[in-house]
């Protein structure tokens, strides 16, 4: 979004200018890779005029592209270099100003120049820089990049300045251990920001790629989600893992998963829009939409078989099978009552009825799953079922 010390071939991740989002000829170009200022302004007005929250990825741990010698000089808005708002000198980074912030989880420069962000220049800079994007964009919210090198006192007063000030803000502090995550985002953010749950994904790669041989068991109050649902922001694959940690077997389990359990969930787009997932995730959609409501109930675990319920709204019975050879039939109790009939909202299972003592006997496809709730609710494309 910013320009990228790699001008127009920058992917956004090597930030130059925290005043260039495509409008000063710097770096060999005025765009962006992704256009000019005016067309990423109306990019977001249509989304915005269309209903749709735009988060945006903030860069906040490091800059490139200096002189080499620690010096970060911008044109202004009529093209004067060295008279652009927020330059940058030797003393704004680490270890120049000071060798190590305290409150940095895991300090790092491998990325750039990094920030001193307990130098005050800097940390100002950096909120009025966020107050102006936040504003000229009309954003609603922010992906926090690589916040283990990110002060988190800095972050909660940047989160709380100006119109970013209770916004909503996601980290990407990316640790497999739940109670490193749980520790971020609600001792030292003090619960200002949720944070992706690398500690869930961690086990829905292993559940995926372990092509059944994985014990379903271990799903029951997995990742950060098992003990903080509303910090959590779930996920499947992201921009890094899709290149460097794939899941390669079974996704549609893992989007089964997150879209029908609790947390906050989020498509990755590849899957959504390069790699064939759009019908599926689009049922699943709806249905995290429309049925998954309240708290979850375990129903049934077993090396193959995770049944779960949620127990708000209408409710909602699932059941996730990994065994790729076989079906498997299990009976649970639900909250549903007696001689109630079912209809699995994903077209995977035939209409089912509870028991006199509200217990359901349910056959989950090899390699699949289903997603049970009373009839009435609209299939899985919200039209009208009476099935």
């Amino acid at each position: 979004m910013l320009k990228g010390a790699s001008g127009g071939y920058s992917n956004g991740y090597d930030p130059f200018d925290d005043y260039d989002i495509g409008s000063k000829d710097q770096k060999g170009t005025v765009a962006t890779r992704w256009g000019t200022r005016e067309e990423l302004q109306r990019a977001v007005a249509v989304m915005r005029a269309n209903g749709l929250d735009v988060y945006v990825d903030l860069v906040l741990n490091h800059r490139n592209g200096d002189d080499g010698n620690w010096n970060f000089h911008y044109k202004d808005a009529y093209g004067n270099v060295g008279y652009g708002r927020f330059q940058k000198g030797f003393y704004d980074f680490h270890p120049n100003y000071n060798i190590q912030d305290a409150n940095v989880p895991n300090e790092d420069s491998s990325f750039g120049r990094d920030f001193a962000h307990d130098n005050p220049y800097v940390a100002d800079g950096l909120k009025v820089a966020g107050d102006w994007l936040t504003k000229a964009l009309d954003v609603q919210g922010y992906r926090l990049d690589y916040v283990k090198g990110i002060s988190y006192t800095f972050l909660k007063s940047y989160l709380s300045y100006g119109a970013m000030n209770g916004k909503f803000a996601i980290g990407e502090y990316w640790d497999a251990n739940r109670d490193t995550l749980n520790w971020w985002a609600n001792t030292a953010m003090e619960g200002r920001a949720h944070v992706f749950d690398f500690a869930l994904r961690e086990e829905l790669k292993n559940m995926c790629n372990a092509d059944r041989y994985y014990d379903m068991r271990r799903l029951d109050h997995a990742g950060l989600v098992g003990i903080d649902p509303w910090k959590a922001v779930t996920f499947v694959e992201n921009h890094d893992t899709d290149r460097h940690d794939p899941i390669y077997n079974n996704k549609h389990l893992a989007y089964a998963y997150i879209l029908t359990s609790k947390g906050y969930p989020t498509v990755f787009w590849k899957d959504y829009y390069q790699y064939g997932m759009k019908p599926i995730i689009d049922n699943l959609i709806w249905i995290h939409e429309h049925i998954a409501y309240g708290t979850t109930q375990e129903r049934w675990k077993d090396e193959d078989v995770f049944v779960y319920e949620r127990t708000g709204g209408n409710r909602l019975l699932e059941g996730l099978n990994d065994n790729r050879a076989t079906s498997k039939t299990v009976t649970v109790q639900t909250c549903f009552g007696a001689n109630v009939t079912l209809h699995d909202y994903t077209g995977n299972g035939p209409a089912l009825r509870t028991d006199a003592y509200g217990r359901v006997t349910l056959t989950i496809p090899a390699n699949g799953y289903v997603a049970y709730s009373v009839p009435g609710r609209g299939d899985r494309l919200g039209h009208s079922s009476g099935r």
